[in-house]
């Protein structure tokens, strides 16, 4: 698993458990937690862990695999309610 993974975005990652699991089990790997700023800026990175705030509909930075998990835009769903 992960083998000649070097590099690894976990795209909508939220505050980065996957990230950070992926990280600790292969520490060869340079991971990347992708979400919006205001997400993002509390977390900590680590040596081979980095969280980066951005759009993900915008822009993901190049890497050897992507992790796409409960990945969806819900203002563009219309099988979710509309919150009030």
């Amino acid at each position: 698993m992960f083998e000649g993974v070097t590099s690894f975005v976990d795209v909508g990652g939220g505050v980065g458990l996957m990230g950070k699991a992926i990280a600790e089990a292969f520490p060869h790997i340079k991971c990347s937690v992708l979400d919006l700023p205001h997400v993002v800026a509390s977390c900590k990175g680590t040596e081979n862990l980095e969280f980066v705030g951005g759009d993900t509909f915008q822009t993901i930075h190049s890497a050897d695999a992507l992790l796409l998990k409960l990945f969806v835009r819900a203002s563009r769903c219309r099988a979710l309610p509309l919150a009030r």
